[in-house]
């Protein structure tokens, strides 16, 4: 450093910062790790109501299905599902006493999309299916 300041004296402002400068940007020992940016995930912002689209559907299951992304509608029917991933992504919606409902919606990084879902009335008055699949049976 004290090298430096002399130069800086000697020849003037501009010439020695360069010729400190190089000395400053060589690492002693090449980096340990690599920083590399992901892209935001998305989200989809989802209004569950019923076939007439004007009754909401207040704590509704909302999921994405094969993967660990879900969540329950607030009193308004509402639900905000985070981390989705880019692409073309499935969302189905359901509730005791209504069919399922599905639909696609495309995400992209860093957005929410607004997806609306309507259920309608079950007539038999089943409950939904949340499993999707047989529970095996205990040994």
């Amino acid at each position: 450093m004290r090298r430096c300041l002399g130069w800086v004296m000697a020849l003037g402002l501009g010439l020695a910062a360069g010729s400190c400068a190089h000395r400053a940007m060589r690492p002693s020992e090449p980096p340990t790790s690599v920083v590399t940016a992901e892209p935001q995930p998305g989200g989809v912002f989802v209004q569950v109501r019923d076939s007439t689209g004007r009754t909401p559907l207040a704590y509704a299951n909302v999921r994405i299905p094969g993967r660990k992304v879900g969540g329950m509608a607030n009193e308004d029917g509402e639900v905000l599902l985070q981390g989705v991933r880019r692409g073309w992504t499935h969302v189905r919606a359901m509730s005791a006493g209504y069919l399922p409902s599905e639909d696609s919606v495309y995400v992209r990084p860093g957005r929410v999309h607004t997806l609306r879902l309507k259920l309608r009335v079950d007539p038999a008055g089943n409950p939904p299916d949340y499993f999707e699949r047989p529970m095996k049976p205990k040994r």
